[in-house]
């Protein structure tokens, strides 16, 4: 379970610095994440048991593709805004352009 969480926070955490270059921004989009968070434990909580019937193992399928539907929706409503911007597609490329190798690129100091 820790592989999918690191595997999704990692490049959706990561975009923030660059997307988000003001402390405001930052504020506020921390700020909203948090609501979405506290707002989604509290559903994670309450919700299931209208779905479960103690003693039926199908009630218990019945919650997890009910929570899946919801859950590939907002996942899939969040990958607009993990594309990055066409200014920091350039920058990226303009960085990994300057940097040399190591090793090779240095060969002017050992001669």
């Amino acid at each position: 379970m820790n592989f999918f969480f690191t595997l999704i926070s990692l490049n959706h955490f990561a975009q923030y610095p660059e997307k988000f270059r003001e402390d405001r921004a930052r504020r506020k989009v921390g700020a909203i994440r948090m609501a979405l968070s506290l707002v989604g434990t509290v559903i994670g909580y309450v919700i299931p048991p209208f779905f479960i019937e103690y003693g039926d193992p199908s009630s218990y399928m019945r919650m997890v593709w009910i929570f899946a539907f919801f859950s590939l929706i907002i996942f899939g409503s969040t990958i607009p805004g993990h594309r990055e911007s066409k200014e920091l597609k350039l920058k990226y490329i303009r960085i990994k352009l300057q940097r040399t190798n190591f090793l090779f690129g240095k060969r002017s100091n050992f001669h």
